[in-house]
C-alpha cells in the first residue's frame, strides 16, 4: 500500500504515438504492485465529460481544465493518475506541472508518418477524407515538450522497453 502522496504520470504525444498503450501497461504494472491507480485517457474524456467540445484552441483549453479537475478528484481519493492525452501546448502541460507537485511528463515521440500508418482510432483516415478538422499535428501545431522527464521513441522501441524506462524514472523519483 502506498503511503506517500499520489503522483501523476502525464503521457503526451501525437495521436497514435503509443500513449494509451503505455498507460494501460503502466496501470497493469501498478495494479500488480498494489499501487492504487487510474487512467485518465483523452479519448475516453472526449466521449464522456467533454463530448460537447471540438478541437478549437478554446475547446482544447476547456478539455484540459476538465482533465485537470478529474485528475485532482482521483488524487484526493489517494489514487495515482496516469494521464494519456495529446496536450498539444507547452502552456497546458506547464499548468498541469504546477498544479500537481508529484508529476512526471513523458513525451511519446513518434513521427507523424508512423502515427498515420498506425492510426488505431481512424483519426488520420478521417482527416484524409475530410470528416475531421482541426486535427492536432496536421491542421494545428503540437508543441514538442522541451524538458520532459522522459522521452520515449515509440517508433524505435517496443512498449515493454518503454515501460521499463517509465518504471525506472518512477523508481528514481521514489514514487514506486
Amino acid at each position: 500500500m502506498q503511503k506517500d502522496p499520489p503522483f501523476v504520470v502525464w503521457l503526451t504525444g501525437l495521436s497514435g504515438s503509443g500513449k494509451t498503450t503505455l498507460a494501460k501497461k503502466l496501470y497493469t504494472f501498478l495494479q500488480r504492485k498494489r499501487i492504487p491507480s487510474v487512467i485518465v485517457d483523452g479519448d475516453e474524456v472526449r466521449k464522456t465529460i467533454s463530448q460537447d467540445l471540438g478541437f478549437s484552441k478554446r475547446d482544447i483549453g476547456k478539455n484540459h481544465r476538465r482533465v485537470r479537475s478529474l485528475v485532482t478528484s482521483h488524487l484526493t481519493k489517494g489514487k495515482n493518475v496516469i494521464v494519456s492525452i495529446i496536450s498539444p501546448s507547452a502552456r497546458v502541460r506547464a499548468t498541469a506541472r504546477k498544479k500537481f507537485p508529484r508529476f512526471v511528463e513523458i513525451f511519446c515521440d513518434c513521427p507523424v508518418s508512423v502515427c498515420m500508418r498506425r492510426d488505431p482510432k481512424g483519426h488520420y483516415r478521417n482527416v484524409k477524407n475530410g470528416t475531421m478538422k482541426n486535427f492536432i499535428g496536421i491542421h494545428s501545431i503540437y508543441e514538442k515538450p522541451k524538458n520532459p522527464e522522459l522521452i520515449l521513441h515509440t517508433n524505435r522501441e517496443n512498449p515493454m522497453q518503454s515501460l521499463k524506462k517509465i518504471k525506472e524514472i518512477l523508481k528514481k523519483r521514489c514514487y514506486i
